[in-house]
């Protein structure tokens, strides 16, 4: 009876200890696209200068997609962000890697007292209360994002599906952008499967 409840005991401490997260995502599909699906995407972040994020990004969603048999590259591979590209070296890229859908997901961060403003971007929103210099090491932190995601039609250039994500992740064991980004790519990931969007 004892080992029940110290079993019991340490199930309530790690359940405590963990982070939280809730998520949301509410999608349209453009219903002139009938049943096209997609199955060589090109994912694109837009990070607002911070390449460290938007990496993480991509190289989470395409995961999740190859996942789902789909073909998928990150954008950082197919354009590397060290040269400057015109539009006819971008057709280029997307003719020669036969891609025939572009998923971006645009963000940037915000203060944590501003509003968001829909069909802006994709607001990551640090809402840590620890002070600067301070010796509370409770790391009552965490991340609250809002996005939009839209999936386009290469062939035809035209946005075909588009979602409005939003997540909100934090706790003891919060440990910042990479765990953001899993719970983020998961629930679009999972809603471009619900709306038989992929091949």
């Amino acid at each position: 009876m004892k080992r029940i409840w110290v079993f019991l005991l340490l199930l309530v401490f790690a359940v405590l200890l963990s982070s939280c997260a809730t998520s949301t995502v509410t999608s349209f599909k453009d219903k002139a696209c009938g049943d096209s699906k997609y199955g060589n995407i090109l994912v694109a972040v837009h990070s607002n200068n911070n390449l460290e994020l938007r990496k993480l990004i991509e190289d989470k969603m395409v995961e999740r997609l190859k996942k789902q048999h789909v073909s998928a590259t990150q954008s950082y591979l197919a354009f590397p962000p060290t040269k400057d590209y015109s539009k006819s070296e971008i057709a280029d890229v997307l003719r020669e890697n036969n891609f025939d859908s572009m998923l971006t997901i645009e963000y940037s961060e915000v203060p944590q007292n501003l509003d968001y403003h829909p069909q802006q971007a994709y607001y990551i929103n640090n809402t840590s209360k620890q002070k600067p210099n301070s010796s509370d090491n409770s790391n009552d932190s965490g991340l609250s994002g809002y996005g939009i995601c839209r999936l386009v039609d290469l062939n035809i250039v035209k946005n075909v599906w588009m979602a409005e994500s939003k997540v909100t992740i934090g706790g003891p064991l919060f440990n910042g952008n990479d765990e953001f980004a899993d719970e983020a790519t998961e629930t679009i990931c999972e809603k471009l499967v619900q709306d038989k969007m992929l091949k």
